[in-house]
Formats: structure tokens, sequence, C-alpha cells
């Protein structure tokens, strides 16, 4: 997994999946726009859109 921080709040983060459409398995990366929060005693990550598909990024 690799992020990058898009500005003070969001991130974009990069994810590998293991998809085996037709019985061949793929490598797939899609990046995925996160919020860190750290309100309240409490930390996490929310999910803010869709998974984009994205290049490899080696």
């Amino acid at each position: 997994m690799r992020s990058e921080r898009v500005r003070a709040g969001p991130w974009s983060v990069t994810v590998a999946a293991l998809l085996e459409p037709g019985g061949k398995a793929a490598v797939r990366y899609f990046r995925v726009p996160v919020l860190f929060d750290d309100h309240g005693g409490r930390e996490g990550f929310a999910v803010t859109a869709a998974p984009a598909a994205a290049a490899d990024p080696s």
C-alpha cells in the first residue's frame, strides 16, 4: 500500500487487489480518497468516494 497526502485532511491511498476474472489471476491497483479523523479521542479513516483504477505505483 502507498499513500500520498493531497492537502490537509484528505489523503489518496493506492491499494492492490488480486483479481481472478475468468480464472486468470491479475493484480489491479486502485486509488481511494480518504479522510483521517482524530477528534473525540478516536482515530480513524473514512473513504470519501468510490475507488478509481490506477497504474502500478512502482
